[in-house]
């Protein structure tokens, strides 16, 4: 998993810096810097304007002070706003610095996004705007097709469970997408834990029973559990998939997949 480059308050833009940005399209969008602040890490509050077209357009150009209202798709009526860190990319075209609403600087948002959040926002609602009835007819072809490869992957991914043995998970690289980050020691923890569980399930007489199973799988949980905890929480999204992924494969050698509902009621990650 690769995370966020750390960034300085310095690095961002100052309040009311207006960047042009190119769409998909081949027109541009604008955003502008509404505050930047240090909180936890520092970061720069953006809004998206109310305004799309060929040419950059002037910085006394109203259209550039209207916050853009986002209700394409699952929107309802948010304004187009996130918080984002790090310089803006390299094709955000700078156009000039405008005053700040003061009011506008106490608004309160709760997302957080990449810089190219505006880019895909801006487009999107313009298309949804003027373009409907081709985004939808788009967006049934899309949900289709992912609903196909969703269930040939959950077809593949079930023929994978149901023939999956102790052995071959005893000899799988775990966990090799994890390189910079959780830290070596973390990672290293991680694997033992499951090792030890993969081993206990494997030397046990069988066929398994399935209170030995739970009592195993929650041993593992439990420990995974610590060792988040002395690693101040570093499973985070992707480590909680991947560790699923390997404990329902566990279950699934050992023949017992629903076990997996149990996780969730003990594990603190």
């Amino acid at each position: 998993m690769g995370k966020v480059p750390k960034c300085n308050l310095e690095d961002l833009p100052e309040a009311g810096t207006v960047f042009a940005m190119p769409l998909a399209d081949g027109r541009l969008g604008v955003c502008r810097v509404i505050k930047k602040e240090l909180k936890e890490s520092p970061g720069a509050l953006v809004a998206a304007a109310d305004w799309i077209g060929h040419e950059p357009p002037s910085l006394d150009d109203p259209a550039l002070r209207r916050i853009l209202i986002l209700n394409h798709h699952n929107w309802r009526e948010d304004p187009g706003m996130a918080w984002v860190s790090g310089r803006p990319p390299k094709d955000f075209r700078l156009l000039g610095r405008i005053n700040v609403n003061p009011a506008e600087t106490k608004t309160g948002c709760n997302s957080y996004a990449a810089w190219n959040f505006f880019q895909v926002h801006i487009l999107a609602q313009w298309r949804w705007d003027h373009e409907h009835e081709a985004v939808m007819a788009e967006d049934k072809i899309q949900h289709e097709a992912s609903e196909r490869e969703r269930k040939k992957t959950s077809r593949k991914r079930s023929k994978h469970l149901a023939n999956v043995s102790f052995s071959d998970l005893l000899k799988k690289d775990l966990f090799p997408q994890w390189n910079n980050y959780p830290s070596k020691p973390m990672k290293s923890a991680c694997q033992k834990i499951i090792q030890s569980f993969v081993q206990s399930l494997d030397k046990t007489p069988k066929p398994l029973d399935q209170k030995l199973v739970s009592q195993e799988l929650k041993k593992c949980v439990t420990r995974l559990n610590e060792i988040d905890s002395q690693g101040k929480n570093f499973i985070e999204t992707e480590e909680r998939e991947d560790l699923c992924e390997i404990l329902e494969e566990v279950l699934g050698a050992a023949k017992f997949p629903y076990l997996m509902g149990k996780v969730e009621d003990w594990k603190n990650w």
